[in-house]
């Protein structure tokens, strides 16, 4: 029991060998931090010493494993060597391992090694608050070197969610005796919590009286950009000064600044350690536009925050913050609003998980911020817009539910006297869960229109009825019944404009159903839309609709444009889109109606591949020709660049239709036909135009 003491004079030799089957730390009491986990594996262990400072020797660790359980995986560690002796006189101990390689070495108590860190900061900061209290005892005089490989013992034993990409390393040095610390460490990529990070980096350096560090980092934000930040401070007599730098490197919302600050440290009247810190004026940009940092004053010592009119302004635009956190109810903090953009707001909290926008206006105050936490907020946005779509003004108050620990939430948004939006619930920054009610009463849609740009140039109209954003932060879902009123969509590759007349869009987790929708084109004739838009957690969009009709407008350009073909096209049959993100497939299989035209340029340089793209055959009779188009393969640029569309037809052409041929384009000479065959097509907005079949001319001119 004596081997480890300061006291034992003696030094004792420990020889063990020995393997481990099964042990349960819960099943004697150990512990039961890991549940119902069992250990294994091998120990060989074959050093002296009289205490843990002069230990000579090794110990061996390899084949452990560490059992699976509900929350966590198994874990298998093949070796561990831990070596402790001297070389020269000089004492060291090393580790290698799976997971990392390290070296201490030097002079050093183990007792005192983390002391020694907290002196080299006391001795220029002795009043940093919440600094151990700064001593001399420490006699330390060592070398640190690590090199981490992997994290996974560290989320298995301790629940740190760190996973390294690259190795980790770090090199310090440590002398009591003259007060000096210096330390380098590179962490070139990890993620941390889920976040990701790389180019991680820090020096700290305390050459004569001045302690210096150099700490920066760059974090992979959501709209996949990085955002680098770099402090650097100065740390002597109890004065540190900061400059923390950030840049997001985007220019179309561009986000950088530099904010700078003196800290003085001093014991108040009430001998406890204080920080005046004093903001110095400073420019930062948001999204493109140059914020002035007022001069203030922040005061802190424990459970006691004062903040002087810290203001961030852009012309009419200010966020200002004033008052005092502590544990008092009396005691409040105020945050002052004006038009401030929302979007500004939601990329400094990098919440992205659905979009709003719009101007905020309003204060939000918080009482008894270190004891019995209370706020509330009473916040106007005007022009508020929900995944981009115009949703009026919106009016919203906001309390801190103590008990549950969440925000609850009561908002509505004002578009006029028929179009309101009823919105209450709650957001919990605590258990990172939202649950919101919507009552639609002629509420906007355009926000459906994110959903299916890819397909929809705009989306119009209004909806009655509930639905309910609700779930994890990290897996929101949106479920519900609404009706659609006064609905309109204009179908981007067709050029066609639907309408929607006191339909039902039905939401269930993951997908927006519509359920045999009739819509109507602009001569009222109708069809039906049944499918799905399918979403993980509102995000990740795809789609499969089905349109059925026995005569709709189906296609309408009135010019070529910068294609080989237009036309007015009615259709009876069906036609079935699918897709995700920016790609969509269109396949139809329709038969024209009376009143379709379909003009092709036959006299384009670029209309036809081959000399025989058209092939004409005349019969003895004379009252009917055959066209018979091989292949026409006709570069189409596309009408919109952000989307791939790929149409897929099969035309039952019949003589109700009309197709007219372009035979030449500087005299305008048209050939105009009426017949019937089968043609299949492909177009591809980025590509070509390809067709075939045969088309048996019943008459024309």
């Amino acid at each position: 029991d004596g081997i480890f003491t300061k006291n034992t004079k003696k030094p004792a030799s420990i020889k063990l060998q020995g393997s481990i089957n099964h042990l349960a730390p819960a099943a004697i009491h150990l512990t039961d931090q890991w549940g119902e986990a069992v250990m294994s594996g091998d120990i060989d262990a074959n050093f002296t010493a009289s205490n843990i400072n002069d230990a000579l020797g090794d110990l061996h660790i390899s084949h452990f494993n560490f059992s699976a359980t509900e929350d966590a995986p198994v874990y298998h560690l093949d070796e561990l060597i831990l070596t402790s002796g001297y070389d020269e006189g000089i004492h060291f101990v090393t580790l290698k391992s799976d997971f990392a390689e390290a070296e201490l070495r030097g002079q050093f108590d183990s007792s005192t090694l983390t002391q020694s860190i907290t002196s080299a900061i006391g001795s220029k900061l002795p009043t940093l608050p919440g600094l151990p209290k700064y001593n001399r005892q420490a006699d330390n005089n060592f070398s640190l070197r690590l090199n981490l490989f992997k994290t996974d013992w560290l989320k298995r034993f301790l629940g740190v969610n760190l996973s390294l990409q690259q190795p980790l390393s770090l090199q310090a040095r440590v002398n009591d005796n003259t007060r000096e610390l210096y330390l380098d460490g590179e962490f070139p990529r990890f993620t941390y919590n889920g976040d990701s990070y790389s180019n991680g980096n820090i020096r700290i350096i305390s050459p004569a009286d001045t302690m210096k560090c150099d700490a920066s980092i760059t974090k992979l934000m959501e709209n996949g950009h990085n955002l680098d930040m770099r402090v650097l401070a100065n740390a002597s007599n109890n004065n540190l000064t900061t400059s923390l730098r950030w840049d997001n490197h985007f220019p179309e919302k561009k986000m950088s600044g530099e904010l700078n600050t003196i800290m003085q440290l001093y014991q108040n009247l009430g001998d406890v350690s204080e920080a005046h810190v004093r903001v110095l004026p400073s420019h930062v940009i948001l999204n493109n536009s140059t914020w002035n940092v007022e001069p203030s004053d922040i005061i802190y010592h424990e459970n006691y925050l004062l903040v002087d009119h810290f203001s961030v302004h852009h012309n009419q635009e200010h966020i200002i913050i004033d008052g005092i956190a502590s544990k008092h109810e009396n005691d409040s903090l105020t945050v002052d609003l004006n038009e401030v953009e929302v979007g500004y707001i939601l990329d400094l909290v990098n919440f992205h998980s659905v979009e709003f926008s719009g101007k905020v206006t309003g204060r939000a105050h918080g009482s008894s911020l270190f004891g019995k936490f209370a706020a509330n907020a009473d916040i106007r946005v005007d022009d508020f817009k929900f995944e981009e779509g115009h949703m009026g003004v919106l009016h919203a108050q906001a309390d801190w539910n103590q008990e549950l620990e969440q925000i609850d939430i009561h908002a509505i948004a004002d578009d006029g006297p028929d179009a309101k939006t009823y919105v209450n619930g709650h957001v919990s920054p605590v258990h990172e869960n939202i649950d919101l009610a919507i009552e639609a009463k002629g509420t906007p849609i355009a926000f459906m229109h994110n959903f299916t740009r890819s397909f929809l140039t705009s989306i119009d109209g209004h909806a009655q009825g509930h639905a309910r954003v609700a779930g994890p932060l990290d897996n929101i879902n949106l479920t519900g019944e609404v009706i659609v009123t006064e609905g309109e969509a204009t179908v981007t590759p067709l050029n066609t404009t639907y309408t929607l007349r006191n339909d039902t869009v039905v939401m269930i987790p993951d997908d927006i159903q519509l359920r045999h929708m009739a819509l109507y084109d602009r001569d009222g004739h109708e069809a039906f839309l049944s499918g799905g838009i399918h979403h993980e957690h509102l995000t990740s969009l795809s789609f499969d609709l089905f349109v059925e009709t026995e005569n709709l407008l189906g296609y309408d350009f009135g010019d070529f444009g910068d294609n080989s073909f237009y036309g007015t096209v009615y259709a009876a049959g069906n036609v079935d889109i699918h897709g995700h993100e920016n790609d969509v497939i269109i396949n139809c299989n329709v038969t024209p109606q009376p009143g379709s035209v379909f003009v092709y340029n036959a006299a384009s340089p670029d209309a036809i591949s081959k000399q025989e793209f058209i092939e004409w055959d005349s019969d003895h009779e004379m009252t009917t020709s055959t066209v018979t188009a091989n292949q026409a393969k006709v570069a189409s640029p596309t009408r919109i660049s952000d989307t791939d569309i790929y149409i897929n037809f099969i035309i039952n052409a019949t003589p109700d239709a009309a197709v007219r041929l372009l035979m030449d384009e500087k005299s305008k000479d048209y050939i105009t036909l009426y017949g019937d065959g089968a043609i299949r097509a492909s177009f591809h907005n980025k590509g070509a135009f390809n067709m075939f079949g045969t088309y048996t001319v019943d008459h024309g001119t």
